[in-house]
This record gives C-alpha cells, sequence and structure tokens, in this order.
C-alpha cells in the first residue's frame, strides 16, 4: 500500500495578506513523509513574500521532494524573474 502524499493547495492569491494562514498549511504538510504536492492550479498572483514562503517550505523539505501540480504562468514567471525556478524545484515544463 502506497503512503497518501503529503499536500497544500495554494490558493488564488499568494501574497503577503495570506503567508500567515499558508505557512500554517505547509507546516502541517511537512509532517507528513516526502514527496510533498504543492497544487498551484488555482494561483493568479504571487509577490515576493509568498514565493519567499515557498523558497522557505523547498529549502526545508527538500526542493527535490516538491511535486508541483498546475504551475500557472504567473506563478512562473515570478519565480523565473527572481531566478528561483530550481530553488523550487520547478522545472522549466512547469511542473516536476
Amino acid at each position: 500500500m502506497a503512503e497518501e502524499m503529503s499536500g497544500v493547495v495554494l490558493p488564488e492569491l499568494c501574497t503577503i495578506d495570506q503567508v500567515v494562514a499558508l505557512q500554517a498549511e505547509l507546516i502541517a504538510a511537512n509532517s507528513g513523509a516526502p514527496p510533498y504536492l504543492l497544487d498551484a492550479r488555482q494561483v493568479q498572483r504571487v509577490d515576493s513574500a509568498g514565493l519567499q514562503l515557498l523558497l522557505a517550505f523547498a529549502r526545508t523539505v527538500g526542493a527535490r521532494h516538491l511535486q508541483w501540480e498546475g504551475v500557472p504562468a504567473a506563478l512562473h514567471a515570478e519565480a523565473h524573474a527572481l531566478g528561483l525556478l530550481e530553488a523550487l524545484g520547478i522545472v522549466e515544463g512547469g511542473a516536476r
């Protein structure tokens, strides 16, 4: 029997206003075993605070343990502009 993957559905807005709630979800997900699924299909906007939180999570669990689902153009573009695609475990096609 395969273990269930720990996952978080990212909100439409991954901005400074949502980081406290999102941080709580990421902490809870980290209590499970890798890999960790980040479902980004709903994300419409991300700011530096949102990216900083996602980067901290990626560094905590190890980017190689992240599995992204549905990385939208907005998230991909912001991460690319800041040179964070690899650190976040996002490959050029949008997800690993």
